[in-house]
């Protein structure tokens, strides 16, 4: 007798203990009796769902005000009857859907349930309505991304925040001479640019890399986007793509979401093999001839010849890129600029 009395005042002081924890835990907690009936639900799940104890007292009375839609309600005790079965004493049973709250908002919860030894169920429920809004919103972005990057006739492909490539357009298969299947869903985005596994542009963008990291893959070959915050661009030759290599001008630029947050890159492409071979014969031409040329662009001189040279005395470094008026005597220079 006295084993067991202390054991009933032993048991009520738990019970007192874990019903002043919960009081103050950020879950919603509801005690369910052995015969179904609600024992014990916290402040924060009134909270939650706008009910009280007075509003149900059975979990037949719970499932009618929470789940108002007959065949969904059928449904969700159906999975809950089933989860009875399957799981155990102490086995937490996991759970999400959507509830009708007291003032006729929807809200997803997540809940936890657990059978304790005296047959007593424990359950937790948290709200998780903006965390599901969020990650359709997420969703429904990717899927427009995925749509847009499909559609443009530019190389484009795009990676997520673990670098795992979510698009590869048919532009870039063509390039590349490798189809999107081999390789969305994989971190090879730089198979088809480099002989071994070294980050591309959208890697170190998705990392927030410095500059000086990016320098450390790019040195002489990137610049900074002058229309995108945080993108770059970049030229350079890739031996692996056709039968004699093509040159690039890429740029990469970030993703972020509604606080900001980098989660994704994207990539576009653009071939200036042609463009690099007409530069190229044209500066064989420009050094070959015996008459000095060079080159101004929006004021400032982008290349000189060796006869320019030759016969100027400067440099290449003296030159290149400071405003060509400078090379000019001070008092001609308003009759150049006129002209």
């Amino acid at each position: 007798m006295q084993q067991e009395k202390e054991h009933n005042q032993n048991s009520r002081q738990s019970t007192i203990d874990f019903r002043t924890l919960s009081e103050q835990l950020p879950l919603g907690v509801s005690i369910i009796g052995p015969d179904g009936t609600y024992e014990y639900i916290n402040p924060k799940f009134t909270e939650i769902s706008g009910y009280t104890l007075e509003d149900f007292h059975s979990g037949r009375e719970w499932f009618r005000l929470a789940f108002p839609d007959t065949q969904y309600r059928k449904k969700l005790i159906s999975e809950w009857l089933q989860d009875l079965i399957e799981k155990g004493i102490g086995e937490i049973r996991p759970r999400a859907f959507t509830i009708t709250c007291k003032d006729g908002m929807e809200k997803v919860l997540h809940l936890r349930a657990v059978t304790m030894p005296e047959g007593e169920q424990i359950c937790s429920w948290e709200d998780i309505t903006e965390r599901k809004r969020a990650e359709t919103e997420l969703k429904e972005a990717k899927d427009r991304l995925s749509k847009i990057v499909d559609d443009v006739a530019i190389p484009t492909f795009a990676i997520d925040e673990e670098h795992k490539l979510t698009n590869w357009n048919m532009a870039l298969e063509a390039l590349s001479g490798i189809k999107k299947e081999q390789v969305v869903g994989t971190n090879k985005q730089w198979l088809s640019f480099y002989p071994q596994e070294r980050p591309v542009m959208a890697d170190l963008i998705v990392d927030g890399a410095s500059e000086s990291e990016i320098k450390k893959y790019y040195r002489g070959k990137y610049k900074k986007s002058s229309l995108i915050e945080g993108a770059y661009e970049a030229e350079d030759f890739f031996l692996a793509l056709g039968e004699d290599g093509r040159w690039l001008h890429f740029t990469a630029a970030p993703i972020r979401n509604e606080t900001g947050e980098v989660i994704a890159a994207i990539e576009t492409l653009e071939d200036i093999t042609e463009r690099k071979r007409a530069e190229q014969f044209s500066e064989v031409l420009l050094h070959s001839i015996g008459t000095a040329v060079f080159i101004i662009q929006e004021g400032k001189i982008q290349y000189v010849n060796p006869m320019f040279l030759e016969q100027s005395g400067y440099t290449n470094e003296e030159v290149i890129g400071t405003y060509s008026l400078n090379l000019v005597c001070p008092e001609d220079r308003e009759l150049v600029r006129k002209k």
